[in-house]
């Protein structure tokens, strides 16, 4: 094995194990200086753990520990030279090296592409993959993933109006071979299986016109399935196009085996067809259901009661007075001015008063109801203790 450079040495031990750690960063939970949790190779609960400051990992029961390089070695079965071109990729894909017994090759990385805050644009975290000459892929993230996964391309998505065309299709690079034909499309973070389709997404693209493209394989099916459980009566349409067809067994083809220009894009997506689910085989749906998130979604409105005709057109009943013609049951008020003007008072007053179909001040009660008051002072003290006061 040629011998290799010392800077190139230091800069992959440098390397954070956090950042090489993948989807199995949220199996481990912090404790002090230390992530503790699970080993990726073999299990358990709590015999693996990182020292964050001194950037080391140790496993008790394979008994393995050091810094990045042999966590490396010991996470992905790599030798020290595979390790190093791992951690510390040269700009040009490098010559093939031996990595370990299995006779893996790495080849070139892909990326970083950079996942950014759909609010704010700031970029969160950055994802690259590597790539073996047997087809294997690794994913290295770089940045605090700790919170939900976003979707890459999300932070053009803020600003566009109700019905605006997006795809969805399965991975950055088709994200931007799209991008280069004018269109404007996401892709979740995790590959086929693994990408987590969530509210936040949902409420990101909710009243778009969503388009899928996905891979001409299982696993594309079963990426776009998910997606729409999670998208469903949020979004304006969900349509899809399958330009090489429906899965066949054979290797799928994608947004970048397509030869087509921008205005044969515009044609395609003209003639997208409503999106229904291809019926898979036991297997597929097995991991289908595996892979789709369980938090609940929000309830969707229905758009068209929103809408100005809607209302102009609506019987509205008669408003129910409960204090004159101030205070209705479906009433918001905002009272404010100095402290001790008299507030608390005035507010209890009226409570009162609509409890008791008494008067107040010039205001006539029009019939008893049940009234609930807070005060805060009160309510925020009260609280820890489970109590409220109340006046019925």
């Amino acid at each position: 094995m040629p011998e290799l450079a010392d800077q190139r040495i230091e800069q992959a031990r440098a390397v954070p194990i956090t950042s090489v750690l993948g989807a199995h960063r949220s199996e481990l939970r912090r404790t002090g200086a230390e992530l503790v949790g699970p080993c990726p190779n073999c299990g358990g609960e709590d015999r693996f753990g990182i020292h964050l400051q001194k950037n080391v990992f140790n496993c008790r029961r394979c008994e393995r520990g050091g810094d990045a390089i042999e966590f490396i070695k010991f996470y992905k079965n790599l030798d020290f030279a595979a390790a190093i071109d791992f951690l510390a990729p040269v700009d040009k894909p490098v010559k093939a090296l031996k990595n370990g017994a299995d006779g893996r090759h790495f080849v070139s990385r892909s990326g970083p592409w950079k996942y950014c805050d759909p609010a704010s644009g700031d970029v969160r975290y950055t994802r690259t993959r590597l790539n073996f000459s047997d087809g294997a892929k690794d994913v290295v993230f770089d940045g605090p993933r700790n919170g939900p996964p976003l979707l890459y391309g999300g932070e053009r998505i803020a600003d566009l109006g109700e019905c605006r065309r997006v795809w969805i299709v399965e991975g950055e690079a088709k994200v931007d071979r799209l991008r280069e034909l004018g269109e404007i499309a996401v892709s979740g973070d995790c590959g086929a299986t693994a990408s987590k389709w969530l509210p936040s997404h949902a409420e990101l693209l909710r009243g778009l016109d969503i388009i899928f493209w996905p891979d001409s394989d299982e696993p594309g099916e079963i990426y776009i399935a998910n997606a729409a459980k999670c998208l469903q009566g949020h979004v304006s349409s969900l349509r899809v196009v399958r330009p090489f067809g429906k899965p066949n067994g054979a290797k799928g083809r994608d947004v970048c085996d397509w030869e087509g220009d921008a205005e044969a894009l515009v044609k395609l997506a003209e003639n997208a067809e409503p999106y229904a689910p291809l019926s898979p085989d036991k297997g597929l749906r097995e991991e289908a259901a595996k892979s789709t998130s369980k938090e609940p979604l929000p309830p969707a409105p229905n758009r068209e009661e929103l809408l100005a005709a809607h209302w102009i057109r609506r019987e509205l009943p008669p408003r129910d007075h409960l204090l004159g013609a101030l205070v209705c049951t479906t009433s918001r008020i905002l009272m404010f001015g100095p402290t001790g003007i008299g507030k608390t008072i005035t507010g209890m007053m009226a409570g009162g008063a609509m409890a008791s179909a008494q008067n107040s001040l010039n205001w006539a009660g029009q019939r008893m109801a049940r009234v609930m008051y807070f005060s805060r002072p009160l309510s925020c003290a009260l609280a820890p203790i489970g109590r409220l006061p109340q006046r019925t």
